[in-house]
């Protein structure tokens, strides 16, 4: 009896949409102004959200354009950290040459990055971030291809090219790290932009582990294949320029005072 009585009074819940609301007509699952009514503070509106979610649901991984700028930043990132991890002991294994000759190269390049960095940035913030990406690459490349024949020629002729090289690494260094970082955070969807910068960072620290392994092959097939890598980068960044213009199309923000 308790269980008809109970079906005998009160709304049952399939008849939810058809109850009447206080101080107004029957609620439609359609009335925007109801839906409006009950939307909670700090939600944006559903095509808006919508749109963010369709971005940042899953793994940023899964964001084709994201990932392949985070696989052409590696071409950077590796070419930063050979200059720390295999040129050292190519002048040791190959030139058998002094160490000052690397601790000296790679002092000069710190004070380079340290003291060049602020003024090259706030001469790329009138550039579009694909250009101080590519001129980046660029430098990177040229240098590397520099240092192909090394083994073939005199230690000072050597030492020289070193010196040099190093300066235009650190020149490359001040260009592409600011300038990808801005450009990341850029591209992250909204909503992911913390596993986003997760990725972004391992593209960062992954090719610091891989760059020992370059040891493996001669001199020449090292700086060469350092060359073609960093070359690579600049059709790549052309390609990405097209599917992400908000963030490689746009300047950096300039230097504050």
């Amino acid at each position: 009896m308790g269980a008809h009585a109970g079906r005998g009074h009160g709304p049952r819940a399939g008849d939810a949409d058809r109850q009447p609301v206080r101080g107004g007509g029957p609620r439609r699952g359609g009335d925007g102004a109801a839906a409006h009514h009950h939307e909670p503070r700090g939600v944006p509106p559903a095509g808006v959200r919508e749109r963010g979610e369709l971005r940042g649901r899953g793994s940023p991984a899964g964001d084709r354009p994201f990932t392949g700028f985070c696989v052409t930043h590696m071409a950077f990132t590796l070419a930063s950290a050979s200059k720390f991890s295999v040129l050292p002991i190519v002048v040791r294994d190959v030139l058998h040459g002094p160490q000052w000759i690397s601790g000296t190269a790679i002092t000069l390049g710190t004070v380079v990055v340290v003291t060049a960095q602020r003024p090259i940035v706030s001469l790329l913030a009138r550039r579009s971030r694909t250009t101080g990406l590519i001129g980046a690459a660029a430098l990177f490349a040229v240098g590397f291809a520099l240092l192909i024949p090394l083994e073939k020629v005199s230690l000072p002729t050597a030492t020289v090219v070193i010196l040099v090289t190093s300066l235009g690494f650190s020149v490359a260094e001040a260009m592409f790290g600011p300038t990808a970082t801005a450009a990341a955070a850029a591209a992250a969807a909204p909503g992911a932009e913390g596993r986003a910068s997760s990725i972004f960072q391992l593209s960062w620290g992954l090719p610091i582990a891989l760059a020992p392994g370059l040891l493996s092959v001669s001199n020449a097939l090292t700086w060469s294949i350092m060359a073609l890598t960093c070359a690579s980068a600049v059709p790549a960044l052309l390609v990405l320029r097209k599917k992400l213009p908000d963030a490689l199309r746009e300047p950096s923000p300039a230097v504050a005072g």
